[in-house]
């Protein structure tokens, strides 16, 4: 998906990008929940139907996050990042969802972040014959590595916050109206962003929808 979101940014912005990619998925997705799916989800209660809300919102501030991450950095540097939210999942689990872990995952969890954390120092620091060489403190801190290094972050976040409010809603509900109530929610929250920031979904090339 990145590759293709890099490709279509030549074009487009990418809060558009979201919002479209997410409404897309939403239409496939329609005929099949509301023809077969329809008393499924009316028999929702209030409080799914907050969960559901809250599943959207994450999504939507993961897709908004990690798209514009993908500006500015190397679709490596972002998506090694974002797929950190297992985890994010794992340090979450055991205080949200009262699961345990074992000794063996916490291991894993700090080895990976250590590697999370050097793809996102490559950002700020380069490696030549004299050895290695990084931006000043200040600069790093102030200047545009870091921002990128944190919506890419920011997108694992959200997405593990989605992941726990789905082991709420999940068992309520079969996968396709599940995907297109969280779907089509997380659209209509990209649809408001991108045209609250002055974008427009006019005037794209076919081309351009199809990537």
């Amino acid at each position: 998906a990145a590759i293709f979101i890099r490709f279509a940014q030549e074009g487009a912005p990418s809060l558009i990008i979201a919002a479209s990619r997410l409404t897309i998925a939403t239409l496939i997705l329609a005929p099949f929940a509301l023809t077969r799916s329809w008393a499924e989800m009316r028999g929702l209660s209030r409080i799914q139907i907050r969960q559901i809300l809250l599943s959207g919102l994450f999504l939507a501030v993961h897709f908004a996050a990690w798209i514009s991450s993908l500006e500015w950095t190397s679709v490596v540097s972002s998506v090694v990042l974002v797929t950190t939210t297992p985890h994010w999942v794992e340090i979450l689990s055991p205080l949200v969802l009262r699961e345990r872990l074992r000794k063996e995952v916490w291991i894993g969890l700090a080895l990976a972040l250590s590697g999370g954390l050097l793809v996102g120092l490559q950002q700020a620091c380069s490696f030549g014959e004299s050895g290695i060489s990084c931006l000043p403190l200040e600069e790093f801190i102030g200047g545009r590595a870091l921002f990128v290094n944190f919506l890419a972050l920011l997108g694992a976040w959200m997405a593990a916050g989605y992941m726990l409010v789905v082991r709420k809603v999940r068992p309520h509900l079969t996968l396709i109206p599940y995907t297109f109530l969280v779907y089509g929610s997380c659209a209509i929250l990209l649809i408001i962003a991108a045209l609250a920031s002055g974008n427009t979904f006019a005037g794209y090339s076919p081309s351009l929808w199809g990537i």
